[in-house]
């Protein structure tokens, strides 16, 4: 098996830009086995892992998350995010800590996505889809424009400070 039915939907919809990589042992597959036993124990102590994305657990791809936010050209830099997303803070050293790792700001993108999921704002398994999800798994991806909708509106800082009375 090399790709699965969310892998051909993420290349189709993404490809040449950001097509996912294949699962064969010697490339991801170690990273494949991690999950299984993460999911294991996760079941074990009563975390229902529900492949298809409904529930507590999803699967993202960090650079199809980057392309559907238009995020892909150049380097992976936290002043793109930033200008892309005003309402995120975040302070220059740690910002510099993102732009030195890029293991980390895929990280970042990551839990943007997950947010993304929480917020209804991925794309779900279609009804023809859910059976290949259940048990395969399944690749959100964000809704292009949706980083600009993942803080709820009482959350972003006021763009202008409040009117003085007097």
């Amino acid at each position: 098996m090399r790709y699965r039915r969310t892998d051909r939907l993420v290349r189709d919809q993404l490809s040449p830009v950001a097509p996912p990589l294949p699962a064969p042992f010697d490339r991801i597959g170690a990273m494949v086995a991690r999950w299984a036993h993460l999911e294991d124990e996760l079941n074990r102590r009563g975390v229902r892992v529900d492949r298809t994305g409904r529930g507590p657990i999803a699967e993202v791809y960090p650079k199809a998350s980057r392309h559907r936010w238009e995020l892909l050209d150049g380097p992976r830099r936290m002043d793109a995010l930033l200008a892309a997303a005003p309402w995120l803070r975040c302070d220059e050293p740690t910002a510099h800590a993102y732009d030195a790792s890029e293991h980390a700001f895929d990280a970042l993108v990551c839990a943007l996505t997950a947010r993304a999921v929480a917020r209804g704002l991925t794309a779900r398994p279609k009804v023809a889809e859910l059976d290949d999800a259940r048990i395969e798994g399944w690749i959100h991806l964000p809704a292009p424009g949706s980083l600009a909708l993942l803080p709820h509106p009482e959350d972003a800082a006021p763009t202008h400070p409040p009117p003085r009375a007097g």
